[in-house]
């Protein structure tokens, strides 16, 4: 492709699957959420499934794209702190697009990748899906509209990130 390839990523249900949030130390750290509903208290220290992981860097290390954030952990973090915690995680400094995170925080994911892309719009691309080669990777299906529903990879909340996705992404960018 000729145009940058990004991915709009959510960590809960893709990189922290309900399956791993419940088990090994993480299962504590759950607890004391459901009381308070505070993530900043526990994000970071929450471990992301290894296999998960995994999956992620073998899509970004194949397809040369970058990450934009848009999962809730937003709400809980500002852009460096949110940053910190992925880098601990095993992210890597480059992964990142230089504007890795829109911080308007709309109800909606959907409107939040749409702002994302029209303030990275030019006037030779007045048509933003034009510029960008983007996928979405979430669980939630709230990325039906015709606009994103091709562009749209969605693991079990459960399960998380799979090869089975991995080679939906790279048969995409083929």
């Amino acid at each position: 492709s000729d145009f940058p390839r990004i991915i709009f990523l959510d960590i809960d249900g893709v990189l922290l699957p309900h399956s791993y949030l419940i088990s090994g130390k993480n299962i504590s750290l759950y607890e004391d959420f459901k009381k308070n509903r505070d993530l900043s208290k526990i994000g970071h220290q929450l471990t992301f499934d290894p296999a998960c992981m995994s999956n992620l860097r073998q899509i970004i290390e194949k397809t040369d794209c970058s990450i934009v954030m848009i999962s809730t952990w937003r709400y809980s973090f500002n852009n460096e702190e949110l940053q910190d915690i992925l880098l601990a995680k095993g992210f890597e400094p480059n992964w990142f697009h230089s504007d890795p995170c829109d911080r308007r925080l709309t109800a909606k994911k959907y409107n939040d990748v749409g702002l994302w892309l029209g303030d990275h719009s030019d006037e030779d691309h007045p048509d933003v899906d034009t510029m960008f080669d983007y996928l979405i990777i979430d669980d939630d299906d709230v990325f039906q509209s015709e606009r994103f529903k091709t562009r749209h990879i969605m693991p079990d909340y459960g399960i998380g990130l799979t090869k089975a996705h991995v080679d939906s992404v790279l048969a995409i960018w083929d």
